[in-house]
């Protein structure tokens, strides 16, 4: 999609849904992480805690005291806007890709046991850094992660350290260049 089309079309949905239930937030916020909107996604973003109800910050349907309580579709739209909107996580068959940015309000972010192609990673993201770490999996099974056509080795356990962007991870036994 034309990213004009989805910011406006971000844009027009949410005037007519300003009292929207507890997921749709973070699905705008989504987008505008994805257009690189940061200062927009950051205001969707805190929205969804309209929703949060006294005294155990329970997720409610709606930013009103009406319709569901422990509405779990609420959490499950804010958990996406974590991996899928801050982590930048999108699954392709090939390769993890990633676009990290640091949560509103924080200076620095830890995803534990992200799972992809049977191992797992931990993710480190500051306002200048990002960090992986592949905590498991086949020691014997080279993985790396790519940007702008340069690799860096995933060895089980170590840390690499990156400035902030988009990134592929990926198993170059599953890789294929097109």
């Amino acid at each position: 999609m034309d990213p004009d089309v989805r910011r406006n079309d971000i844009i027009e949905y949410e005037k007519c849904t300003d009292k929207g239930p507890g997921m749709t937030y973070s699905m705008y916020s989504i987008g505008m992480l994805e257009l690189g909107q940061l200062d927009t996604a950051e205001q969707l973003f805190k929205v969804q805690f309209k929703n949060l109800r006294p005294p155990f910050r329970i997720w409610n349907e709606y930013p009103s005291a009406v319709g569901c309580t422990n509405f779990l579709t609420a959490v499950g739209g804010f958990t996406q806007s974590l991996l899928y909107g801050y982590l930048g996580a999108r699954v392709f068959e090939q390769f993890l890709q990633v676009n990290p940015h640091v949560l509103p309000d924080c200076s620095k972010v830890t995803y534990t046991g992200v799972s992809y192609g049977g191992e797992r990673f931990n993710f480190i993201i500051s306002k200048d850094e990002f960090q992986v770490c592949r905590t498991t999996g086949n020691a014997f099974e080279l993985w790396y992660i790519e940007k702008d056509g340069k690799k860096w080795p995933l060895v089980t356990s170590e840390t690499v350290t990156l400035g902030l962007g988009l990134y592929k991870i990926c198993n170059p036994n599953d890789y294929e260049i097109i």
